[in-house]
């Protein structure tokens, strides 16, 4: 799994207390195999909100991306709530991109989050900033996320990161 994967899915489990599934395969073809994966699908029981996150951690340009990332969530859209036996009422769809410019709203795509990684991990260093690893330690179970809690705690990841 993926650094990427790997923090999208600890934070949706952990922050928005999610169901996470990784790696989920879809879309059976005849005789030829599979049509895609979802990398991350976290589902709120609470809102019954379905997210699914697709990380795209290579910098390209957005123009590189943007067929990318259209095509990977326009495969699943048929299978997304059939893979799922929940009660959804809402589908979000969040793309995690490492670009080499900025994102301007011409370049976003329609019902796609964008985020670049700098401003997911900006997003999460923010939150754990204001718990402390003491009182309020995030779980072991989330490594990643208690890595940066610690980082983002003692001043330490926001001399680094950017928007």
């Amino acid at each position: 799994m993926s650094f990427l994967v790997s923090l999208a899915a600890e934070w949706y489990a952990y922050y928005h207390r999610c169901a996470v599934w990784t790696h989920t395969k879809f879309g059976p073809m005849p005789a030829s195999g599979l049509t895609g994966e979802l990398e991350v699908v976290a589902f709120n029981p609470w809102t019954r909100v379905l997210t699914h996150i697709e990380t795209f951690p290579v910098p390209n340009t957005w123009q590189e991306h943007r067929l990318r990332v259209a095509q990977r969530f326009h495969d699943s859209r048929d299978f997304l709530k059939d893979l799922f036996a929940l009660d959804v009422v809402r589908v979000d769809r969040l793309a995690v991109i490492a670009v080499k410019e900025p994102l301007t709203p011409a370049g976003l795509l329609e019902g796609v989050d964008v985020k670049t990684v700098p401003a997911l991990v900006n997003l999460i260093a923010v939150v754990l900033a204001g718990q402390h690893p003491v009182d309020e330690a995030v779980p072991e179970s989330y490594p990643l996320l208690r890595a940066m809690q610690l980082g983002a705690h003692y001043g330490l990841l926001s001399q680094h990161t950017q928007d």
